[in-house]
């Protein structure tokens, strides 16, 4: 009899809950670019109950012919609250029907399987738990297949993560002991610095430096890379090139600008590359040695304008 009453007080609280009368709210935000769209409850305006949008509003860039000249608004959040808190499936947006991620909210915090898109395409998928990643998860990359893939605990990778490229193992890196399990040999003629004499020669050995983690880790390592204000006054991207020397211990030196592009994008890479990465290189080997090798990068900043709301965007990535 208890369990009985119990259960029936519960679904009073459900139907009492979900049975809430709602409003609709339009509110935008002053001079802000926003407007959100949601219900609350009549009872208490502060509390979100229900469906959820947020509408990014502009004008048409004046560069940009447009058979609508009148001002749009284009979805850039979609989701529920339950009492204030999001819950069921969000879909997050850039420009027009643009997906950017997907997935389950519960109680206000990401639970459940979320994925995450690039133009498109699938770039990463998994599960989060408390807000957290948790589980498998697998990164990709258009057209080269996964990228790398590995277990998270507490949103920290955890034991072993393997490394690919265009879907070829690369690394296992087992991040619960710091240590590189395996590194794929790659015979490629490089220049190193193979003996006392200090001079750099070409020669071809048995395995080119690797970044730990790969490139996706080394992608999110030099994410502090901020595009430079004078490249973006005056419309500069392209491609920079630096190149430095990777220690036998894995440390980094000697870092210098082979191609720039202007704006101080050149020192920009090399600032970041020097804060962030030094320390965290497998090193070259040469006759079963490890040797210096002198390692070059590619870095391409882009600046891209979307086509239906004229908003610039800006990217830089690792080549």
């Amino acid at each position: 009899m208890d369990k009985v009453l119990i259960l029936l007080f519960t679904l009073a609280i459900s139907f009492s809950v979900s049975g809430q009368e709602t409003k609709q709210v339009k509110k935008n935000h002053g001079d802000s670019d926003y407007l959100e769209i949601f219900n609350v409850l009549k009872s208490n305006k502060n509390i979100k109950h229900g469906l959820y949008e947020k509408y990014f509003k502009y004008k048409p860039h004046p560069t940009i012919q447009d058979s609508n000249p009148s001002n749009k608004e284009l979805l850039v959040e979609r989701g529920q609250y339950d009492n204030n808190k999001k819950t069921g499936t969000w879909s997050f947006y850039w420009g027009e029907s643009n997906i950017e991620s997907k997935g389950l909210y519960e109680n206000d915090l990401k639970n459940g399987n979320w994925e995450y898109f690039k133009n498109g395409v699938v770039i990463e998928k998994g599960d989060f738990k408390n807000d957290k990643r948790e589980g498998l998860w697998t990164y990709f990359e258009k057209d080269k297949g996964i990228l790398e893939r590995g277990y998270y605990k507490d949103g920290k990778k955890i034991g072993k993560w393997t490394y690919y490229y265009y879907n070829i193992p690369i690394q296992i890196y087992d991040h619960s002991i710091d240590s590189v399990l395996q590194s794929f040999n790659d015979s490629t003629e490089s220049e190193a610095i193979i003996d006392s004499s200090n001079q750099i020669v070409k020669v071809i050995l048995s395995r080119t430096p690797q970044y730990i983690g790969y490139k996706r880790q080394l992608q999110s390592d030099i994410e502090e890379i901020e595009y430079p204000i004078e490249a973006r006054q005056k419309g500069l991207d392209g491609k920079v090139i630096v190149s430095f020397i990777v220690n036998e211990d894995g440390t980094t030196n000697n870092f210098s600008i082979i191609q720039d592009i202007g704006g101080n994008c050149g020192q920009a890479v090399i600032k970041a590359f020097k804060a962030n990465t030094s320390k965290k290189w497998i090193p070259g080997i040469y006759n079963g040695k490890k040797v210096k090798v002198k390692y070059y990068q590619t870095v391409s900043f882009s600046l891209t304008m979307d086509p239906i709301s004229g908003l610039g965007q800006s990217d830089i990535v690792l080549d």
